[in-house]
């Protein structure tokens, strides 16, 4: 029974330290920088791929007052300016009616 008793012991000492050892090594995994994995990014949408910097609260444009446009900016092109650039091609519309459509038309009548 006493040399059972000290294997048992001995045994038991060195689950402790495999269990000491482990616990170390993966504290160490943790720390080390693991490389990017692509997928899981895309997969998750609260990751960077999707909202780097919004997510993060900054500005997607440095100076976004630069394509801010004020009313008079806009006030020296008048629609009539503006009608006077647009060819008339565009202006006007040509419908034509199929003839099948125009017979039943004249039969409705």
């Amino acid at each position: 029974d006493i040399a059972v008793a000290a294997i048992q012991r001995r045994r038991i000492t060195m689950l402790r330290k495999l269990q000491h050892q482990r616990k170390l090594e993966e504290d160490r995994i943790q720390r080390k920088p693991r490389k990017r994995d692509i997928i899981s990014d895309y997969a998750d949408f609260k990751s960077k791929a999707y909202a780097p910097k919004t997510r993060l609260g900054l500005l997607v444009d440095q100076q976004p007052s630069k394509y801010d446009s004020r009313a008079h900016d806009i006030e020296p092109l008048a629609a009539q300016d503006l009608s006077e650039s647009i060819p008339t091609s565009m202006l006007t519309s040509k419908i034509t009616v199929p003839k099948k459509l125009q017979d039943v038309q004249k039969r409705a009548e």
